[in-house]
């Protein structure tokens, strides 16, 4: 099909092993149900985009790399080399800039390939869930619509990450992606 949609988990696998989870049980579901994807659609699901992060949920160093990158910092939205976390300045965590790091690099390059309809990272947690639109500059250019549609559709409030925590969000992958035209979310599982 002509509709790819992609699925990442994993960005932040040992902050948030739940995505990771999460991506793994998508892929036995759709592999046994082929017929659940849409004639129109082929689906990619990405289950585990940092591998080498240690197992520490809830806890800084479970969302770097092995660089000691936080994968979620070092996208070329906003990027800064000492990048916030929770509103915490985590020196270093964006990267040396925006793009060094194998596992973006490569991320990146596999979603401007396919051109998809739709990007959704699974990441962290929430309270009630979050349905979050990437926006880099001004608002959400190309993915509202995607944030409704998902957030209607799992029962998730669709608000603005940085405007309900107030605070900015630099180097964020789906807000990179929404600045490059390609419709992309965050989800706070």
């Amino acid at each position: 099909g002509d509709n790819v949609i992609i699925f990442i988990g994993g960005l932040h696998a040992g902050f948030a092993p739940g995505t990771v989870a999460l991506a793994q049980n998508a892929i036995t579901y759709f592999t046994e149900n082929p017929d659940q994807i849409p004639a129109a659609t082929v689906l990619y699901i990405i289950p585990n985009a940092n591998p080498d992060s240690p197992n520490a949920p809830g806890e800084l160093n479970g969302r770097l790399n092995a660089n000691n990158v936080d994968l979620n910092r070092n996208w070329d939205c906003r990027w800064d080399r000492d990048a916030k976390w929770r509103g915490n300045v985590v020196n270093g965590s964006g990267g040396p800039a925006p793009f060094p790091e194998p596992e973006t690099q490569a991320i990146r390059s596999f979603i401007l390939k396919l051109n998809p309809k739709a990007v959704v990272f699974w990441e962290a947690r929430a309270t009630n869930g979050l349905s979050a639109a990437g926006a880099c500059e001004g608002g959400p250019q190309v993915s509202q619509p995607v944030a409704l549609t998902y957030g209607i559709a799992a029962g998730y409030p669709v608000e603005d990450f940085e405007s309900l925590t107030n605070q900015e969000l630099n180097g964020d992958g789906s807000n990179w992606l929404d600045s490059q035209n390609v419709p992309s979310i965050a989800i706070l599982l």
